[in-house]
């Protein structure tokens, strides 16, 4: 498991409010497969946010790159990380509170109502680009009182866009490279 994955479930665990969540990189939906039950239990929603189709980042390119994440072409490749995000839902019972947005997460932002969100973490391009418009997309998604945060902030991509986007009331969880704004 992820080392940031124990936090984001025990930060919606310890937040009953949280009840309405974003997920922007949600690939084969490790994570969120952990948080769903939790929103089920609440009667909640969830907007699962992917291209399912790898990471760009140069982290993910070259012998070192992390295997699992490294960017696809192939249709047939894409359709089954799209497919496995599916059936790991359906294992856990939580297909029926997920909204499967699939396409180029800051474009699909414009589907999810603004202030409608009490939770968004974002985890999706990993490149200074694809952070900042992510950060620009979906911060106004999150009401008054909700959690803004995103994962990697250890990455020099995301940590530059992060700095530069989101100028007051800025945290950082070191351990696991968990950027959040309240």
């Amino acid at each position: 498991m992820s080392y940031y994955i124990p936090w984001l479930v025990n930060t919606i665990e310890q937040n009953p409010s949280l009840t309405t969540i974003a997920e922007v990189g949600v690939f084969q939906g490790e994570t969120l497969c952990k948080y769903a039950p939790i929103i089920k239990e609440r009667n909640g929603l969830i907007y699962a946010v992917d291209w399912f189709q790898g990471n760009t980042s140069e982290i993910y390119k070259g012998p070192e790159a992390q295997q699992l994440h490294y960017f696809r072409t192939e249709q047939s490749e894409i359709d089954e990380i799209y497919q496995n995000l599916i059936d790991n839902l359906i294992k856990i019972d939580c297909l029926d509170i997920v909204v499967i947005l699939r396409g180029d997460s800051s474009q699909l932002a414009e589907q999810i109502p603004d202030t409608s969100l009490d939770f968004c973490f974002i985890d999706a391009d990993h490149t200074y680009e694809g952070v900042s418009k992510d950060i620009l997309a979906y911060k106004n998604k999150v009401k008054e009182g909700g959690m803004f945060c995103g994962h990697d902030y250890g990455q020099p991509g995301t940590k530059q866009a992060v700095d530069e986007n989101l100028i007051c009331n800025i945290e950082h969880d070191p351990t696991a490279q968990i950027w959040i704004q309240k």
